[in-house]
């Protein structure tokens, strides 16, 4: 079967010569280049930026599926360029990473979205590994918390660049994040329900949660004789990869966001493909009025025309 060639362009040249030092704030840690990006003020005015100055290019269709019809696909990553097939026979590159998706729970009553691969996340894994986002030198060094990891895809194309990397999804999809990631070693897997932190039964309950969470990135914060701050030693980059789409689940989201960012640490990653207004407009709304220390940064300059990434810290 023929693969699916897809070119977007990736500038390598970081330019920061359009921006003065007052114009973005500076982040928490120097994983993340800031620039060039903008920053998120009125929601409604960066809504009207986006998609007049970032309109979505012509895609092959439906809702951002890479392949919704097999159980097993091969992708392949050669710089800026991607593609996928059946076969790895089919396929040219310098990575080429086998994805494991369940189509059969795609197309149940349920839906479960998170069970196939979706293009943004190969969009994601491409900035990546040009260095687009995050410092990669310094990268080998962080401490990552996945939300909404789906099949486990992004950290598969990206096996290696991170200290320790913790996938997690609803418990359902657990097996599918496992077969995908059980010879990445470096990564490990983990249910988390963002519903468990937007109204735990108590404040306590939810601590206990969100350690249990840390523990598993960073076993040392087990260590005998540390005090509870530094058990709860929270994560250095937490990503968000095409989990914005059900306004039904935005506060629960915001929630976990907000639990596991800590302030002046932790840099937040949310990217997706541009569908409704409304809905992005909603979810950047709510994520701001969570916490006034937010400081949410638009990337979009750095992906293809109908992405969009965001980069947030706690001031």
């Amino acid at each position: 079967m023929p693969s699916h060639p897809h070119h977007h362009p990736v500038d390598p040249n970081l330019n920061d010569d359009d921006f003065t030092a007052d114009d973005l704030p500076t982040a928490p840690n120097a994983l993340l280049h800031v620039k060039p990006g903008r920053l998120v003020d009125d929601v409604d005015e960066e809504i009207f930026l986006l998609y007049t100055l970032n309109a979505k290019s012509e895609h092959d269709g439906g809702l951002g599926y890479v392949n919704h019809s097999s159980d097993k696909i091969y992708v392949a990553i050669d710089g800026t360029k991607w593609s996928f097939a059946l076969s790895d026979r089919n396929l040219s590159g310098k990575l080429v990473v086998p994805i494991y998706q369940d189509v059969t729970s795609l197309r149940s009553s349920k839906g479960n979205t998170g069970s196939v691969l979706w293009r943004s996340t190969v969009e994601l894994a491409i900035r990546f590994h040009k260095g687009a986002i995050f410092d990669l030198t310094l990268f080998k060094n962080a401490s990552v918390l996945e939300l909404g990891a789906g099949t486990g895809a992004l950290p598969a194309m990206l096996s290696g660049l991170s200290k320790t990397w913790l996938a997690t999804d609803q418990e359902e999809l657990l097996p599918l994040m496992r077969k995908n990631l059980d010879m990445h070693k470096g990564v490990k897997v983990a249910p988390l329900d963002w519903f468990d932190f937007l109204h735990p039964p108590s404040q306590h309950s939810a601590l206990l949660r969100k350690k249990h969470i840390l523990d598993q990135i960073n076993p040392a914060s087990t260590t005998r004789g540390r005090d509870e701050d530094a058990a709860m030693q929270g994560v250095d980059v937490i990503l968000c990869c095409d989990c914005i789409y059900n306004p039904g689940l935005f506060d629960a989201l915001i929630a976990t966001l907000n639990v596991f960012t800590d302030r002046q640490k932790t840099v937040v990653l949310v990217s997706c493909e541009m569908r409704s207004d409304e809905s992005l407009a909603e979810f950047l709304t709510k994520w701001k009025a969570s916490d006034p220390n937010w400081i949410i940064v638009s990337l979009e300059e750095r992906f293809d025309k109908g992405f969009v990434a965001l980069a947030a810290w706690k001031d």
